[in-house]
């Protein structure tokens, strides 16, 4: 009976393994780094991994280039094997999952393939569909809103936000519907209130959605929204679709000047003044009597008269007085000698 069970044993022992692997490879990353393969247990115990590895095509006659599993794997569980990118072809290639020298298991794909992951509904880190749409950087607790525009379910690993000064904070593991919307909260402050750069960075530190919003725009109101693929202050839409009316802030008239009166000085030219014509004054014998004050015999109106006009108008006055007396003095003489 015991060389019975013995040959029994000896016959079904590893032919198990080739017609129903007990671990299969059943995800894989080659457009990653680092790139990973997923193996799955799909028996009710743990199994050992020692004396496991896994190899690609280029590597399959060469032992040295194998990963070499350790550890253990516990029932229906899944585990994730990493290498640094370089192992797996990113056109295509295929993976061989060896037991000792036996081969247990292999998974060829022929061109890149969306990152997979241990849910097959859900794609991790995909490269393109995901953008930064809306964003609170004033309030307590600030915020940044996620879009994911593709068709599956993502998850995103590994991200951050950051600022204009390269400060970031690691995004946690963070799932987001197809065509919806996510938001990661930070109770630390990271965006100033004045003008600052809020960045959305993937899991290779690639930039993936930037704004630098402006100073004066503090509003606990308003969130920086991505409408129109244009960024502008508008309602707070967190984790919905995006307001289509920006925020245009109210504009001050234009005070209209009062025109000043322009004075116009019109000026009334001074006549001129005409010299008035000299004037002669001639003297009588019984003017002279009659006005014992001398006066001039020639005087000009408007103009003063200096000493030597004065002394040239009484010289005629002195000659014409002279000749009275000299006429007059025979009968003078008379009268005193009566």
């Amino acid at each position: 009976m015991l060389i019975i069970l013995l040959i029994f044993f000896l016959i079904f022992s590893h032919p198990i393994f080739a017609v129903d692997p007990i671990i299969k490879i059943t995800n894989y990353s080659a457009i990653t780094d680092p790139e990973w393969v997923e193996i799955t247990n799909t028996t009710p115990n743990s199994i050992d991994l020692n004396d496991w590895f896994l190899r690609d095509e280029n590597d399959n006659s060469n032992e040295r280039n194998s990963i070499t599993l350790n550890g253990s794997i516990a029932t229906n569980a899944t585990i994730r094997i990493e290498k640094a990118k370089g192992w797996l072809n990113d056109s295509g290639d295929t993976i061989y999952l060896y037991h000792t020298n036996e081969q247990i298991d292999k998974l060829t794909y022929p061109v890149p393939t969306p990152i997979p992951s241990i849910d097959p509904n859900i794609i991790i880190n995909p490269t393109s569909g995901i953008s930064l749409t809306e964003f609170m950087p004033y309030s307590s607790i600030e915020w940044v809103e996620i879009y994911n525009q593709n068709d599956f379910k993502i998850k995103l690993v590994g991200w951050q936000v950051g600022d204009n000064s390269s400060v970031t904070k690691n995004i946690p593991e963070l799932i987001i519907d197809a065509k919806s919307f996510n938001t990661f909260d930070f109770s630390t402050f990271l965006n100033n209130n004045d003008a600052d750069k809020v960045v959305l960075y993937d899991n290779n530190k690639k930039i993936i959605s930037s704004y630098e919003y402006h100073g004066g725009a503090y509003d606990l109101e308003m969130s920086w929204s991505l409408i129109n693929n244009s960024w502008c202050r508008a309602e707070i839409t967190k984790g919905q679709t995006n307001d289509d009316n920006c925020f245009t802030p109210p504009t001050t008239p234009t005070p209209t000047s009062t025109p000043i009166p322009t004075l116009t000085l019109t000026l009334t030219p001074t006549p001129t003044l005409t010299p008035t014509p000299n004037v002669t004054l001639t003297s009588t014998s019984e003017e002279i009597t009659n006005n014992p004050t001398p006066v001039s015999e020639s005087m000009v109106l408007g103009e003063t008269t200096t000493g030597s006009d004065i002394k040239n108008n009484f010289l005629p006055l002195i000659l014409i007085i002279g000749g009275g007396i000299l006429l007059l003095s025979p009968l003078i003489i008379t009268k005193i000698k009566k």
